[in-house]
């Protein structure tokens, strides 16, 4: 499949326009944000229900998987680790940063912040995560 970035504009309609939706709902509350691991065989949704779900991407379409818990406000970004397609961070307005391993479920790194959270990237080396707040501060993890 060609990259949108290669893709002419009269191939993406065609391509859109021979699909499928298929539709899934298991949060409570609007989700906020969704990102794709490295490998693309899952899929992290972020939801105002304070909850990180984990999808598998099977032949059938997308399956449900692990619940992460933790975060006590909105889930409002979050991004998976560029090389290590298991580990994701998350940030929350509870001024909280998490970094979880999906492989059981739990979160490994707990870090607090002064302002809410609303942003999250990985550098593409994975050695450094920045997170934007509302406050309009940068906060670097290494």
């Amino acid at each position: 499949m060609a990259s949108f970035v290669d893709m002419s504009v009269s191939s993406a309609r065609s391509l859109f326009s021979q699909g499928t939706i298929k539709e899934y709902t298991q949060h409570k509350r609007k989700i906020h944000t969704l990102d794709w691991n490295s490998r693309g065989t899952k899929l992290a949704t972020g939801s105002l229900d304070t909850v990180v779900r984990i999808w598998s991407l099977e032949t059938h379409g997308l399956e449900k998987g692990i619940s992460l818990h933790g975060h006590t406000e909105s889930v409002d970004q979050l991004a998976w680790h560029p090389s290590q397609d298991h580990v994701l961070a998350t940030t929350s307005c509870d001024r909280s940063i998490r970094v979880w391993d999906v492989r059981i479920g739990k979160f490994t790194h707990e870090l607090r912040t002064k302002g809410e959270n609303i942003n999250i990237t990985w550098r593409p080396d994975g050695n450094v995560c920045a997170v934007g707040n509302k406050d309009d501060t940068i906060s670097f993890l290494d």
